[in-house]
């Protein structure tokens, strides 16, 4: 699982993208809204096959970019879900 928070602007989910693609990362499912207030946060949620090898290297080069956007970016394992 991965989350961003930060301003909304344009280009946002794409730079997030791009940089999981460079590492081969599959998006398999993404939910974003537009929460809180007075000052609204962008949410993004990312669920993401990350290949086992490139975990710490993924991992570092979202840090990068949270960096980059002034955006926070975590990332941990997903919960199983129970059907």
């Amino acid at each position: 699982m991965l989350a961003v928070y930060g301003a909304d602007r344009p280009g946002l989910v794409a730079r997030v993208a791009e940089v999981l693609a460079a590492h081969q990362v599959n998006i398999t499912d993404l939910e974003s809204r537009v929460i809180g207030e007075p000052e609204p946060v962008y949410a993004m949620h990312y669920e993401v096959q990350v290949p086992p090898s490139t975990i710490e290297t993924v991992r570092a080069a979202l840090l990068s970019l949270a960096a980059e956007l002034a955006v926070e970016i975590s990332m941990h394992p997903d919960e199983a879900d129970v059907l």
